[in-house]
């Protein structure tokens, strides 16, 4: 059984038809499981394979705030429409299916994480914030970390689909390395335009969102808008410089740099009034500047 999909069925609420609900364990037992897996993510969060598997069951790696609003809007939705909450269970396997989870995990964790906390911790929403959605539930159920944690960790794997869980992880990384080893090539490596900016928004798809560790994070699509002007990136990605201080797309071709509107592979960029690329540090790049106003010279009087 899928990571996240195993909280609702935790939680007792997920509808007959679901598979694994037919077999699963206990409450307090699958419960149990999940915190023993958080325990295990964090002794050794550097192991992608565990990041994965206790990222979806437990939001540590998002803002709680994310998490606590999309479940708000959940339970509000199912008490309007009288809908179980075997509906969350629907929703969240589409939303292990994404691309990735940055900037996005708290959005298919929250509802689920919820109602567990519902089942278990009455009032958790006045202490959610303080403590954190793993150190409300633990005590709720009387968790504690067992002292052959390794072994309690595979034998809850073996309980909900670990070895399937293993294999979508690993054909996941491989995919991921993949696109990290094309993005670096022609976002990092190759020649680029590079608009920086000490203020710049964004519009963008967060469930697409590609990490590329220290250089910044990759949108591969996206509109981007400061001082000297809008980024319009179709396909082909742009990278958005940490601290969102700038952006940079792939340069394929040779540019007019002269233009004011200027078009790449998969993005137009259109530069505000006063503002033209010139020649960057490295060959091939360009950057954006602005320049000065060009009058006309003053007349000269007798």
């Amino acid at each position: 059984m899928r990571g996240i999909a195993c909280l609702l069925l935790i939680a007792g609420t997920a509808g007959p038809a679901t598979a694994a609900a037919q077999a699963r364990p206990d409450s307090g037992a699958a419960v149990t499981a999940v915190l023993e897996l958080t325990a295990a993510c964090r002794k050794d969060a550097g192991r992608l394979w565990d990041r994965s598997l206790c990222g979806p069951l437990i939001a540590v790696h998002g803002p709680t705030g994310f998490a606590v609003a999309e479940y708000t809007g959940t339970r509000l939705a199912l008490e309007a429409t009288g809908l179980t909450p075997a509906r969350v269970s629907e929703a969240t396997a589409d939303f292990e299916s994404r691309p990735t989870y940055v900037r996005a995990l708290g959005y298919g964790t929250g509802p689920l994480l919820g109602l567990l906390l519902d089942r278990y911790a009455s009032g958790w929403r006045a202490r959610i914030h303080e403590a954190g959605f793993a150190r409300a539930l633990a005590p709720a159920v009387g968790f504690a970390v067992p002292e052959n944690l390794a072994g309690a960790v595979a034998d809850a794997a073996s309980r909900y689909g670990g070895d399937d869980l293993a294999r979508e992880e690993d054909e996941r990384s491989a995919a991921r390395a993949r696109a990290v080893a094309e993005y670096r090539s022609r976002l990092v490596e190759g020649p680029v335009v590079v608009l920086s900016a000490d203020e710049m928004y964004r519009s963008f798809n967060p469930n697409t969102l590609v990490p590329l560790d220290s250089s910044g994070t990759v949108y591969p699509t996206g509109t981007f808008n400061a001082v000297w002007g809008t980024l319009t990136v179709s396909e082909g990605g742009a990278l958005v410089i940490p601290g969102n201080r700038g952006v940079r797309v792939s340069v394929a071709a040779a540019l007019d740099s002269t233009a004011s509107i200027i078009e790449g592979r998969g993005w137009r960029l259109e530069l505000a009034t006063g503002w033209r690329l010139q020649p960057g540090p490295r060959p091939g790049d360009f950057t954006a500047v602005r320049v000065a106003s060009e009058a006309p010279d003053p007349v000269q009087q007798p």
